[in-house]
């Protein structure tokens, strides 16, 4: 796969513009909330922080340095205290998710059974019951995009999952505890403190509640940030562009081989900027180019794509 990153240098950036999610925007019922801003601290304050064992500071679904955690698929996660209760009556727990493994059942964020078993995995979200038995809603593996999943837990009643805002997954489930053992204890990006199925790539902004969270509310913690659905990244035929809208940085990632010839007009449809793709990575600066709206027009071997992109001061 090869990843163009386009620099756009403009002449004036307006700091207070950038996107923060380094506090948490809902505190009723929040157990803890894990925004990767430099640490894997708690952001809650109540003191529930991480420790991270071979996992390194990365960019976010903005593109903002060092406010995500990127893990290797074979040996690095985040060491996480106990969380929820097995006997608790409902809970909810969102991220956001960048997964770079087609193999389902990466653990993005497992819950030890120390204290009740349960886990987000980049296919889906299950729980374990006393029963012995596992109840999950499973989805299709995510794609190399960010994707942000909402999980809810209510006892004796059932399990949700919500990805990128919207329901996608229900399973009902009997009224039992949730499973609970020893010697099974809490991780971000792998299974119980690094034994397995490691998570390869990016995870950022986890939040955990004691409750279910409604629908507007798991509607508010996915546009947390100013996250509009299509500001991250936008995919077309192939090409993913992100972070959209950008203060200055763009990454454009094709998953096709051969030269792709990559030109940028502005909305008086001017071409300011033109650019060919190879195997390599490439870097382009662009000075004086003003705040507004710009089309990418991706042209090889008579394919033809145009994609809308927004800059910002």
């Amino acid at each position: 796969m090869k990843k163009i990153v386009f620099l756009f240098l403009l002449s004036i950036f307006h700091a207070g513009l950038a996107q923060n999610t380094c506090e948490p925007i809902i505190d009723d019922g929040l157990i803890a909330y894990y925004p990767f801003c430099g640490n894997p601290d708690d952001a809650s304050g109540h003191g529930f922080n991480g420790t991270v064992v071979g996992a390194a500071l990365t960019t976010d679904r903005f593109n903002n340095a060092n406010s995500a955690y990127a893990f290797d698929g074979f040996g690095s996660y985040i060491n996480i205290p106990q969380l929820t209760a097995s006997a608790g009556q409902s809970f909810t727990v969102c991220a956001w998710l960048l997964n770079h493994k087609d193999i389902a059942g990466m653990n993005g964020i497992y819950h030890g059974a120390a204290s009740g078993e349960w886990v987000v995995y980049n296919n889906g979200f299950g729980v374990h019951l006393a029963d012995g038995n596992w109840y999950s809603c499973d989805v299709g593996v995510y794609d190399t995009l960010w994707t942000h999943v909402a999980a809810t837990y209510e006892k004796g009643s059932s399990i949700q999952l919500f990805v990128n805002g919207e329901p996608a997954s229900q399973t009902d489930i009997p009224g039992y505890d949730l499973f609970e053992a020893g010697g099974y204890n809490s991780s971000v990006g792998a299974y119980n403190n690094g034994v397995t199925n490691f998570w390869l790539g990016k995870i950022d902004d986890i939040y955990v509640f004691d409750r279910m969270l409604s629908s507007s509310e798991i509607d508010s913690v996915y546009h947390q940030g100013g996250w509009t659905g299509i500001n991250g990244q936008l995919a077309f035929n192939g090409l993913t562009v992100y972070p959209n809208p950008s203060g200055g940085r763009f990454s454009v990632i094709t998953g096709n081989t051969g030269k792709w010839n990559v030109r940028l007009y502005n909305s008086a449809g001017a071409m300011v900027y033109s650019l060919t793709l190879s195997e390599e990575e490439s870097i382009a600066d662009i000075s004086g180019l003003q705040a507004g709206l710009y089309y990418l027009l991706a042209q090889r071997e008579g394919q033809r794509y145009v994609q809308k992109i927004v800059i910002y001061k």
